[in-house]
C-alpha cells in the first residue's frame, strides 16, 4: 500500500518519516522527514470593543454616530472575518473590518437610525488557516442602543396661573 492516512486525536505539529522493508528483511535509510500540523477547532473572536462617538453617562448605552471596533482573535485567519451588530427592531450593521496585526481587526459601523433601542449583538464568523469555521466571541458579545430623545411624562408651569404675552 502507497499511502497512509493518520488522524491525530490532539492538535499538534506532527513529524512523519518512512523506511521501507525488503523481502529479505533488510530495513532502509529513514526518509527526510516531513512536518504537518493537525488543527480541528476553529478561530474565535477573544474580545470584540467599541469605542462610541456617542455615550449616555448614566446608561451607557450608544447614542447616533460612529462606533469604532477592536476585534482580537484566537488564531491566524485565512481572509478578514465577518463582524455585524444586530437586534430585535434594530437595522443591521455591518463592521469593515482591516487588519491591524496577525491576530487583530478594527473597523467600525454607524448607528444612523434615529428612535431606536434595544441590545444589539455581535455577529461574527471566520476561517482558520487549516479552513475550520469559527463564530464564538468571548468578550463584547452586545451593545445597548438608544438614539431615542428624553420624552416628556409631565409638565409643571409656574405660576399655574395663565401667563400673558404683549407684543412689544
Amino acid at each position: 500500500e502507497n499511502s497512509f492516512s493518520d488522524m491525530p486525536s490532539v492538535d499538534g505539529k506532527y513529524f512523519y518519516g518512512v523506511t521501507a522493508i525488503s523481502k529479505t528483511g533488510q530495513v532502509s535509510v529513514l526518509s527526510y522527514v516531513v512536518e504537518a500540523t493537525s488543527d480541528s477547532i476553529g478561530p474565535k473572536a477573544l474580545e470584540v470593543t467599541y469605542q462610541p462617538t456617542a455615550l449616555h453617562p448614566v446608561t451607557g448605552a450608544f447614542g447616533l454616530g460612529v462606533v469604532n471596533v477592536n476585534l482580537k482573535v484566537s488564531e491566524p485567519l485565512l481572509t478578514t472575518p465577518f463582524l455585524s451588530m444586530n437586534g430585535l427592531n434594530l437595522p443591521t450593521m455591518n463592521v469593515e473590518l482591516t487588519k491591524k496585526a496577525d491576530l487583530e481587526y478594527s473597523g467600525y459601523f454607524v448607528i444612523n437610525k434615529e428612535d431606536v433601542a434595544g441590545n444589539a449583538y455581535a455577529v461574527f464568523s471566520s476561517r482558520d488557516l487549516a479552513s475550520n469555521r469559527g463564530t464564538g466571541i468571548e468578550t463584547g458579545t452586545h451593545i445597548k442602543i438608544d438614539t431615542r430623545g428624553p420624552k416628556v411624562v409631565e409638565l409643571a408651569i409656574s405660576p399655574s396661573e395663565p401667563v400673558e404675552s404683549f407684543e412689544t
